[in-house]
């Protein structure tokens, strides 16, 4: 292409030729030269002359009249060089070329819209299709914003008649009627092409404020297609209808659809899109008929088009299933004429190449006359061809098998009081029950969670479909003999009412889980069979509700929002012309929370009037799908509708097609009764038989005369056998596979040899990865068998313990200490007269700590089993702690001891026999575990390089000592099934405001886990202590009790942002030679475990433990925490500790040094107060020493500071080899003092220790 010169001519706003529609390609008129005759004397205007426009050199001349511009005459000679704008008028020319482009491929549209332009312009004096002249220099930028405001101007029938007239005034060879190879075959006319064309563009749209004219407009185009599908019979035909099918049903308008699909239905049939073409023309080689049927479409030509054909009829196959289930009529693809392989993986469709195993077929229902000869279609029970499967392939037979359950079940006549017919429609229960058990089972390990991220990062949305559907379809089998009406209690046959309601429950559950994940991931727009599915759960809930009068859980409130999100997508950006699917089930769901059964019907979900259950004739129709009779006689019934009134219509069917009411499924009949009609689901009214009690005591207890249903099969199931499960991301051993990196670099950063990570959530496995060694020397890995210390996590449990004896009315949250055990009696009057057993196990009782003297070196406890109360009595009250939070591990020691009044037994015996023996916990300890344990952690801290150093493992719990504040250890496959039972229990007792779980040994875990006093004032949210637990309200900080907070208190990252709100419970654990972390989220049911062997430089288990929540979180990638620099960040906060304290020794010490004593003089042993704890001061060789206890592991070079005060400060790297705690209160330099006192006589009597900053210098005397 030869590049032309520039000249006014190219410029869009002076030639008006590229707006009349005259293609690029077409020859230009001969441009005129021009001569100095032509131009008045003067210069241009500095204007004219940048945009090189003809200047008519008036002042202001006419350019800059046109643009509003200042009119500016330079009469000087501008300099040489680059003129000023000519780099503007490249850029524009550029930009005129892309117009240019962007005209040529929709010339049609810029055709089309020129000439609306024209004939709002000139609608007397111009004729459609020519071209103006006037206006010549007019852009396309002020010709559309003139169209929009003209149009917004007009009517909304006027601006039709505006379009209509210019497409009758279109010129049939105009450019934009051109082919394209991308054009559908069969597009009939140009009159179709302008029809689907002619709606404006959206943002004129928009701007108009005018949806109407998008309704009208997808109106129009919709009957074009329904109309054109009609009159020719091809694939694209019916790829158009299953599009505009799939939007009807969607937008709420079921009804509508119906006649479309029974349609499809029959179009496949017909043109042979039901058979395989290999078994047509298998069996025409071997047999011949004198009439063979017409064949409309040609043999395919491509693996690509035979694929193409089979997922189009898979597709119209859903839509036959889909209006069967919801309407209850009979099938129209039956297996008499299907004879079709399942569509391959959506992998192997996009690459166009076929796979090297060929798909397998699949079996469809059929239905007889004779309801009694009825058959399951074989269930695909082998791997043949599976490798080739994908989502859709199982969408396709999850939606078979909810398909069967209404049909084979649901809509089966039976006299219940018959035995033997009960028992053949009990019969069938148990064959499909089989059946969903198998589909699940046969699952591809790859398939079996629902939310499986593909290879491209995204969720596969016919697999959730598939999950979705099944599980629905397992609510819809078990729901009529979970919760049975009243008289159904005397039937002859004993019904497994009680396991089919936890069935229900589950699976309902996994529903609302799968379907909030996907849509957090997923933005597409959602299936209508979604919404149904979501449906058919929400009623179920409220269902168990009103059963057994219990609280909603709060997976209906997610049913709730995942409704509402599919609503807002339907609905798109535009404000909504009518109601939704989706918004309709929503509402219904809404209404009969309040109002009870009658609006949650699912008869009129897809209705557009408001109607009412038909009268006793058509209730027949509706009710009897499933098998039972509707309790009431009147012959007309009315329930709320879909606006605000009741409508109540006769037998007779006289409505329009649109109004047609659903027939299936309506609720179980126990929630159907008369009495309950328009009852909230919250009254708490008697119901005769109905509750849980008696439900199970009906299972377990029965007559003489009674069939037990179970001697009818052998084979029972779990609910978990039969409910397919979200892989909830926690599960996804993909993702936590990909932390490891990162977890190993934090640990080579840290100094942290063995770590265990576990994470569970609900009706899941629980997935385990190991990493580093147990026992460092001799290369032993860590495994979910290994046993840890986890320190502090003991807290819980010794709340949890307690909270047992308090369910049993022996003590009380409130109970005084001093009454709960003889052994407290502080010097302190008001802590003795005060403290409450829930002010201890809160931190809140303003007791002093003196952690500090009770921890030693290589995990040494440095006092006896009998001077942990005295050690507690002799702490004073710091006012400033009182009725606030003041982490506080030695106090717990009360509590210990409280417990052993108040039961007889110590707290170890009591949860091994109690708790962990009835959760089925082998390797967990309060107390360091027997010598002959195997798999047992060696501890570690690390040294300044990063260096692990094994150390003696921490003495906590040994003879009772610290048992409830830290003497946890335990192993992970033990601790997490501890904490779903803690979750679990926290749940149930919060939902249904009970102090107990059935089958859990935990009590009062609500109550332990409530808020009993706030850790610190925060704008983001709650930041509390319960009992033994820290609750969190994210987006916040968390680690508020572990070694990182400690390091850096006020620069922990905030987790959680960017998603909703999510209470979490947590705690921490750290002591020399161990950390431990664990998370619960209630909502999801999920747990984190971190465990390590090491008091590292950082906290591993914390940074760890926050990156899967993340994860759980799914928090956006741009506010994820880079935990590896946070890392770092405390990291080198830790290794400064000891400069730090040194140069706070430094700043404190006078310039002029006292000398000190002669060293024998302060030789001796000094013991404090309460005559528990000692000190014993030595010297040798010229050097003075002080050992605690008097213990050889506990000596320590004491350095001359001032006079008689003298330093113990070591570098971090021989604390941390002796086997020493080196943080936390460690931090201050007066710790690291201490000061020998003198009598009057000059003699050394006494010895000073500040051993916690909060508090005045302990006196040991002499």
């Amino acid at each position: 292409m030869s590049f032309q010169p520039y000249s006014a001519q190219d410029n869009d706003e002076e030639s008006p030729s590229r707006l009349n529609g005259v293609h690029s390609d077409e020859p230009r008129p001969e441009k005129r030269k021009r001569t100095s005759k032509d131009d008045p004397q003067g210069p241009s205007c500095s204007l004219c002359r940048r945009r090189k426009a003809k200047c008519s050199r008036d002042q202001p001349c006419g350019t800059c009249i046109k643009l509003g511009a200042e009119c500016i005459y330079d009469q000087e000679k501008s300099k040489p060089g680059m003129r000023a704008g000519a780099i503007e008028t490249l850029t524009q020319r550029l930009t005129y070329l892309l117009v240019a482009t962007l005209e040529n491929m929709f010339i049609g549209q810029g055709v089309l819209w020129q000439q609306i332009w024209n004939s709002i312009k000139q609608p007397n004096t111009q004729q459609y299709g020519q071209t103006p002249d006037s206006h010549p220099e007019i852009s396309i930028q002020q010709m559309a914003s003139d169209v929009r405001r003209h149009l917004t101007e007009l009517p909304l029938s006027e601006i039709g008649q505006q379009v209509d007239s210019v497409v009758e005034g279109l010129q049939p060879g105009n450019t934009f009627d051109g082919t394209n190879k991308h054009r559908p075959k069969n597009t009939p006319s140009l009159q179709h092409q302008v029809n689907l064309g002619d709606l404006p563009p959206d943002d004129l749209v928009d701007s108009m404020n005018a949806p109407e004219l998008r309704a009208q407009y997808s109106t129009c185009c919709r009957q074009t297609v329904i109309l054109a599908s009609m009159e020719s019979f091809s694939v694209e035909n019916l790829q158009a209808m299953t599009i505009c099918a799939f939007d009807i049903i969607g937008s709420g308008r079921g009804p509508s659809a119906w006649s479309i699909v029974g349609s499809m239905s029959r179009t496949v049939e017909q043109l042979r899109l039901s058979t395989e073409e290999e078994e047509t023309q298998s069996h025409q080689s071997r047999s011949k008929a004198l009439i063979e049927r017409v064949a409309f479409l040609p043999p395919a030509s491509t693996w690509a088009e035979v694929e193409e054909r089979r997922r189009i009829f898979w597709n119209v196959f859903l839509m036959d299933r889909f209006c069967s289930i919801c309407t209850g009529w009979n099938l129209s693809l039956t297996s008499a004429d299907v004879t079709r392989r399942l569509p391959c993986e959506g992998a192997i469709w996009e690459t166009g190449e076929p796979s090297q195993t060929p798909t397998p077929y699949f079996g469809i229902s059929t239905r007889s006359h004779d309801r009694e000869k009825d058959y399951l279609p074989a269930t695909r029970d082998t791997e043949d061809g599976q490798a080739s499967l994908g989502g859709f392939a199982f969408c396709i037979e999850a939606t078979e098998s909810l398909s069967l359950v209404t049909s084979f079940f649901l809509q089966y006549r039976v006299d219940f009081k018959e035995v033997h017919e009960v028992q053949r429609w009990l019969m069938r229960f148990k064959q499909l029950d089989l059946r969903l058990v198998q589909w699940k089972f046969f699952l591809p390990e790859k398939w079996r969670k629902a939310c499986q991220f593909n290879n491209d990062g995204n969720l596969d949305p016919n697999l959730v479909l598939a999950h979705i559907a099944h599980n629905t379809a397992v609510v819809l089998l078990h729901q009529g003999l979970a919760y049975p009406p009243a008289e159904w209690q005397s039937l002859p046959v004993r019904l497994p009412s009680a396991s089919s309601a936890e069935t229900c429950q589950v699976a309902a559950d996994e529903v609302a889980t799968i379907a909030e994940q996907f849509l957090g991931h997923s933005h597409v727009l959602i299936s209508p069979q979604f919404s149904f599915c979501l449906f058919v759960c929400g009623k179920m809930l409220l269902t168990h509700a009103a059963y057994y009068q219990s609280a909603l859980t709060s997976s209906f409130d997610s049913v709730i929002s995942s409704l509402e999100e599919i609503s807002r997508r339907w609905n798109g950006e535009q404000p909504p012309a009518r109601a939704n699917l989706a918004s309709k089930f929503c509402s219904r769901l809404k209404k009969a929370r309040i109002e009870g059964s009658g609006s949650v019907d699912i008869r009129e979900a897809f209705s557009e009037r408001q109607d009412a259950i038909p009268s006793s004739r058509n209730a027949d129709v509706s009710f009897r799908n499933t098998g039972l009779q509707r309790m009431s006689t009147s012959n007309e019934v009315t329930v709320p509708g879909a606006l605000d009134g009741e409508i109540g219509i006769n037998g007779t069917q006289t409505e329009s097609p649109e109004s047609i009411s659903l027939a299936f499924p309506p609720l179980p009949l126990s929630f159907q009764m008369g009495s309950a009609t328009h009852d909230s689901i919250f009254a708490s009214q008697a119901k005769s038989g109905n509750d849980m009690g008696e439900v199970i005591g009906t299972d377990m207890n029965m007559a003489g005369n009674c069939l037990d249903f179970y001697d009818l099969s052998e084979q029972t199931f779990l609910p978990a056998e039969r409910v397919t499960a979200t892989a909830s991301l926690v599960n996804d051993v993909f993702w936590l596979d990909a932390f490891a990196p990162a977890i190993q670099e934090l640990m080579k950063l840290s100094g942290t040899p063995g770590l265990s990570l576990s994470v569970a959530t609900k009706n899941q496995p629980v997935y385990h990865a190991n990493y580093g060694f147990r026992d460092l020397q001799n290369r032993l890995p860590v495994t979910e068998e290994t046993i840890f210390p986890v320190c502090s996590l003991a807290k819980g449990l010794s709340a949890a313990a307690m909270g047992i004896l308090v369910d049993q009315g022996i003590a009380s949250w409130e109970m005084l200490v001093k009454d709960a055990t003889p052994s407290f009696h502080p010097n302190d009057r008001y802590l003795y007269n005060n403290t409450t057993l829930a002010d201890i196990y809160n931190h809140r009782s303003g007791m002093s700590s003196c952690g500090n003297l009770v921890s030693g070196c290589e995990g040494n406890i440095l006092i006896g089993k009998y001077d942990c109360m005295r050690v507690v009595n002799h702490q004073t009250l710091v006012p400033a702690h009182l009725g606030s939070f003041a982490y506080d591990s030695t106090a717990y020691d009360a509590c210990d001891e409280s417990f052993k009044s108040l039961s007889g037994t110590s707290l170890n015996d009591f949860l091994q026999q109690q708790v962990f023996a009835e959760v089925g916990l082998r390797r967990t300890f309060m107390k360091p575990p027997p010598s002959d344990t195997d798999n047992v952690t060696e501890s570690h801290n690390a040294l300044d390089d990063g260096t692990p150093w094994c150390i003696p493992g921490p003495k906590l719990g040994q003879d009772g000592i610290g048992c409830g504040s830290g003497g946890l250890r335990s192993c992970a496959a033990d601790l997490i099934e501890l904490y779903t039972c803690f979750l679990q229990s926290f749940n149930h007792e919060r939902q249904r405001g009970q102090t107990s779980t059935p089958g859990s040994p935990l009590k009062q875990v609500s109550k332990i886990m409530s808020p009993h006093v706030s850790m610190l004032s925060t704008e983001r949210g709650e930041v509390s202590y319960g009992l033994g637990w820290v609750r969190v309200q994210l987006p916040n900080t968390l680690g508020h009790i572990g070694l990182n907070s400690r390091l850096m208190p006020q620069a922990m990252p905030v987790i959680g942002k960017g998603v909703d709100e999510e209470l979490i419970l947590y705690h921490q654990g750290t002591l020399t030679g161990a950390i431990a972390s664990v998370i619960l989220i209630p909502r999801t049911e999920s747990v984190v475990l971190v465990m390590s062997n090491s008091l590292s430089l950082t906290d591993v288990p914390d940074w760890v433990s926050q990156m899967v929540l993340e994860e759980i979180m799914d928090v956006p990638i741009k506010d994820r925490t880079d935990f590896i620099a946070y890392a770092k960040t405390s990291i080198a906060i830790n290794l400064g500790w000891y400069d730090r304290v040194v140069q706070g020794l430094t700043q404190g010490q006078p310039r002029t040094i006292k000398p000190h004593r002669p060293l024998e003089s302060y030789k001796g042993r000094y013991v404090d107060e309460n005559r528990v704890f000692s000190v014993v001061v030595t010297a040798k060789e010229g050097v003075l020493f002080w050992a605690f206890q008097g213990l050889d592991s506990e000596r320590y070079k004491l350095t001359h500071y001032d006079g008689d005060t003298f330093t113990w400060l070591q570098p971090r790297n021989d604390l941390s080899r002796r086997g020493r705690w080196v943080l936390g209160n460690d931090n201050d330099p007066s710790f690291w003092k201490i000061e020998f006192g003198v009598d009057e006589h000059g003699s050394v009597n006494k010895l000073l220790w500040r051993h916690d900053p909060s508090l005045d210098p302990i006196v040991y005397s002499r």
